[in-house]
């Protein structure tokens, strides 16, 4: 009888992932089947697949929300492939990165940080953040949208830093990789917001510029109080808060 209860607690712990707090660290990464959870429990981040796929991605959806609604992903065109033992981990030289079963890097914050005591965290808005030793913030994924934008997020170009904040469709409800439409600012003349086909560059829908109160093409943003958004413009951005 306890080899019974001993097998039901293994099988359990396989296919019920356990929560590790809200973030990790140089010392606790994250593991396949483990996931974190915001403190307000809205938000989760682990790894997933999608279908009948053995593909895994690391990404964000809605804790609560009985079918898993995905908002960010990570590695979208570099999934891990028939492993398991994928690890999301910040590494010696203060990069978020995930590694394959194999310790191949498959993803990687590109960032210079250089600090051992980093933390990445998933915060109540849905963004994970990682922050060096001082608390600075150094990178997040607010800044790097795949095809949602929460509450909270700036959407457009960024001069500073040359960072353009665009959004790419899922490839199919179960292929989280970049599809085909491209949703973006566009700059050349007053800044208004296109989608265009990637295969063939056709355009497919514009906005019209900002007019003060809404973009000009989408008179909903004025008919109904459900879009709540701020348009900024200055030598250093161009873009669009949701608030």
């Amino acid at each position: 009888m306890r080899e019974v209860i001993a097998f039901f607690f293994f099988f359990f712990n396989l296919i019920i992932p356990s929560t590790a707090g809200d973030s990790i660290t140089l010392a606790v990464p994250l593991k396949d089947g483990q996931t974190l959870v915001s403190s307000n429990e809205t938000f989760e981040l682990g790894f997933f697949s999608l279908g009948n796929s053995t593909k895994r991605y690391v990404g964000i959806w809605y804790h609560k929300i009985p079918t898993q609604t995905f908002v960010w992903v990570a590695n979208r065109d570099k999934p891990i492939v028939k492993d398991r033992g994928g690890v999301l981990r910040i590494n010696s030289d203060g990069n978020l990165v995930i590694i394959d079963g194999g310790g191949n890097v498959v993803w990687s914050s590109k960032i210079g940080t250089n600090s051992t005591d980093s933390i990445a965290q998933i915060r109540d808005d849905g963004n994970f953040v990682l922050t060096d030793n001082t608390g600075m913030l150094a990178w997040q994924s607010f800044d790097h949208p795949t095809d949602t934008i929460l509450p909270g997020m700036k959407f457009g170009w960024d001069f500073r830093t040359g960072l353009n904040r665009s959004m790419i469709s899922w490839k199919s409800p179960n292929d989280p990789s970049s599809g085909d439409y491209l949703y973006y600012l566009d700059t050349h003349g007053l800044p208004q917001f296109m989608m265009r086909r990637r295969s063939d560059s056709v355009l497919t829908y514009r906005s019209g510029p900002w007019n003060g109160l809404g973009l000009s093409g989408v008179p909903q943003m004025k008919i109904y109080n459900m879009f709540h958004y701020e348009f900024v413009q200055d030598q250093t951005e161009v873009l669009l808060n949701r608030l």
